[in-house]
Order: structure tokens, then sequence, then C-alpha cells
């Protein structure tokens, strides 16, 4: 459920990187707009990383659901 609920910001952020990189020059400072769509992407995967850890470290099952449904909330 938080894989699916960040797959489109992840796959947004590879795309305006590609197309970055296949348009440079559309960009005054084409490397910004890469290191932008680049940051994206790294914010992604280190959310997703981060709530896994989360979810994985819960001692009893009642606070894997909890952890599991606060981080659906936030994310």
């Amino acid at each position: 459920m938080l894989h699916m609920s960040l797959v489109n910001e992840y796959v947004k952020g590879l795309s305006s990187m590609k197309y970055v990189l296949n348009h440079p020059y559309r960009f005054t400072h084409w490397q910004i707009a890469y290191m932008c769509s680049f940051m994206q992407a790294l914010v992604v995967i280190t959310v997703e990383i981060t709530c896994m850890l989360i979810v994985l470290t819960s001692y009893d099952p009642l606070d894997t659901v909890f952890n599991f449904v606060g981080l659906t909330v936030i994310t």
C-alpha cells in the first residue's frame, strides 16, 4: 500500500530527468533542473525505505498496524 502511493511520484521524477536530458536547450541551467528531478526521486526512495524500516522494527503486531496506518496517513 505504501509502495503503491509513492510509485507515481518516483515515475514523475524519472520522467522529468529524462525530459531534462533530452531537451537541455529548453533550460537556462539544465543541471539545476536535473538535480531537482533527481532529488524528487531520491526523496521518494528515502521515504519508502524509512517507512519499511519503521514497520519492520515494530515489536508487537498491534504496533505494526498502528505504524502502518500512521505512515499511510503521513505519506
